[in-house]
């Protein structure tokens, strides 16, 4: 459950900075 957890965190952070 806490990789995925970390996993959707990355990727999330990454969507924040590719759009901002």
């Amino acid at each position: 459950m806490g990789q995925f957890f970390a996993y959707v965190a990355v990727i999330t952070v990454k969507e924040i900075n590719d759009v901002a």
